[in-house]
C-alpha cells in the first residue's frame, strides 16, 4: 500500500506505517502538495522507463507448489502470509511468514528478493505406495 499524505495535524500516519511496511509500499507526507520534494518524489515514483512501462512495484499474490516430500516453512522478505494451506504443504514449524503456500506481495519490483524456506517432510513408509 502506498500512502501519499497531506497533513497539517496528526492523523495516524505512524499507526499506518506497519501497513506500508508489510505490503512493500511507500509512504510520503508533507504539509504542502506543491512542495518541490513532494512533487519530485511523486513524479519520480510514477515515471515511465524508455519502453513506457512504470517502474513502481506491482501488487501480486504468490502461490508455491512443492512435491509431497517437501514442506514449506515460510518465506523471508516483504510479504504477508495469506494463511491458506489448501494444498497441505505448510510445515508446522513456521519461519518468517509461514503456515501457508500463498503470500501477498504488496509490491514486487526488480530490486525485491524473497527467501523460501522448505524442509523434508516426515512421511512414513506407508505413505509411499
Amino acid at each position: 500500500m502506498d500512502i501519499w499524505a497531506y497533513g497539517l495535524d496528526q492523523f495516524g500516519l505512524m499507526e499506518m506505517k506497519s501497513i506500508v511496511n508489510n505490503t512493500g509500499g511507500i509512504l510520503a507526507m508533507h504539509e504542502e502538495f506543491d512542495h518541490f520534494i513532494f512533487k519530485s518524489s511523486f513524479e519520480k515514483f510514477y515515471s515511465a522507463d524508455e519502453d513506457g512501462l512504470f517502474s513502481f512495484p506491482i501488487a501480486t499474490q504468490l502461490t508455491i507448489r512443492v512435491p509431497k516430500e517437501l514442506r514449506i516453512n515460510g518465506i523471508l522478505g516483504t510479504c504477508k502470509s495469506l494463511k491458506d494451506n489448501a494444498l497441505k504443504t505448510a510445515s508446522d514449524m513456521e519461519i518468517g511468514e509461514g503456515a501457508t503456500n500463498s503470500w501477498y506481495l504488496g509490491g514486487i519490483g526488480t530490486t525485491n528478493a524473497l527467501c523460501l524456506i522448505v524442509s523434508v517432510s516426515d512421511t512414513s513408509s506407508s505413505d509411499h505406495k
